[in-house]
């Protein structure tokens, strides 16, 4: 989309035209892993680890310390990095990036954006009163504790994406130290 078809399609001035994928969409992790949970054929097993899997009659067995937790005849490793800690993936190349968004204040003003917005950063529509935008990378940090130069980082990411939406959001009125988000790791191949 040219920059004037992008603005009406996400409600806000924008610094740039880019690509609109009608059919995209944005997912809050949380509501949609409590959706998926309580499906009729999801049996959720809390409070168990898995140590190790064992391949036993065409089946995979989970198993915690001496304890079998499970088995079923396919099992899908959905843990990130943490799955090299089974013999069976340990050899894949993978690596840690941590990445910390920044949550925002939604305003009258800011509710006219209507999609997600993505450059080098994103910025999403409020959920629940709030605006979520980010995110950084830092491939060495091990620490998951949100610090401030990364949220000023994704507030300059949000300048490069909106002007008009920095504005809306009154961010030159919010206190940097006062700022809230969460940090996590994102899991890629290594040499990425």
């Amino acid at each position: 989309l040219d920059q004037p078809a992008a603005e009406a399609q996400s409600g806000v001035a924008l610094n740039s035209g880019g690509l609109f994928y009608p059919e995209g969409g944005w997912v809050h992790p949380p509501a949609l892993c409590h959706a998926q949970a309580a499906h009729a054929n999801i049996r959720l097993i809390a409070h168990q680890q898995a140590l190790e899997l064992r391949r036993v009659d065409d089946q995979w067995q989970v198993w915690s310390d001496e304890q079998l937790i499970d088995s079923a005849p396919v099992v899908v490793l959905a843990g990130a990095a943490d799955i090299q800690k089974f013999s069976q993936s340990a050899d894949l190349p993978l690596k840690r990036i941590r990445g910390q968004i920044t949550r925002l204040p939604q305003t009258q003003a800011s509710a006219a954006l209507r999609s997600v917005v993505c450059a080098e950063g994103y910025v999403a529509p409020a959920r629940l009163g709030e605006h979520t935008l980010g995110a950084s990378f830092d491939f060495n940090s091990t620490d998951l504790t949100p610090n401030l130069a990364d949220h000023l980082g994704n507030l300059g990411l949000l300048r490069e994406i909106s002007e008009d939406l920095t504005s809306r959001l009154d961010t030159a009125d919010l206190s940097p130290e006062q700022l809230q988000g969460r940090a996590a790791f994102r899991c890629t191949r290594q040499h990425h």
